[in-house]
């Protein structure tokens, strides 16, 4: 399949008709696309020919179905329930949670062909992420400030970092 059929069948499945896609330009298809699957048709069909073409057993499918792959990557991007997904898609709740399942677990063992992490460290450097974290307090009577403000809550609060 090609990416462009791969972005008509994904628009299909999440309602919308041939003719609803051949109204809007195909930058807006391309928006809807990634809003219900994560990334472009063209990825998509990337991992799709892969799971087909990879020399890793776990991985390989050799003739997956563009619908329940679909599918697999939408449950995957948007985590919805089996049976929120049951009556978009009109299959039963078993038969989506079968094959998610057999996608996904055909999907995970990709990871080592397409995360690579190309960094050349000289050992004395060291690397570390630094996150905050807000949370809620009272502010203190002692000291009214606009210091303890947390502009995530727009009221009083402390951040840290982790």
């Amino acid at each position: 399949m090609s990416p462009s059929q791969f972005l008509q069948l994904g628009l299909e499945l999440m309602g919308y008709d041939l003719a609803r896609q051949r109204r809007v330009r195909s930058a807006e298809n391309l928006a809807r696309f990634r809003c219900n699957y994560g990334v472009g048709p063209g990825a998509i069909r990337a991992t799709y020919h892969q799971l087909q073409e990879t020399e890793i057993a776990e991985a390989k499918i050799d003739k997956p179905n563009s619908f329940y792959f679909l599918i697999a990557i939408n449950w995957l991007f948007v985590y919805k329930k089996e049976k929120q997904m049951a009556g978009i898609f009109r299959t039963d709740e078993d038969t989506l949670q079968q094959h998610i399942q057999k996608y996904v677990d055909a999907i995970s063992p990709l990871k080592g062909d397409k995360i690579k992490f190309d960094v050349n460290l000289n050992p004395e450097t060291f690397l570390l992420s630094v996150d905050g974290v807000h949370f809620r307090i009272h502010e203190p009577r002692c000291k009214p400030s606009a210091r303890w403000c947390s502009f995530k809550f727009k009221s009083a609060g402390l951040a840290h970092e982790i």
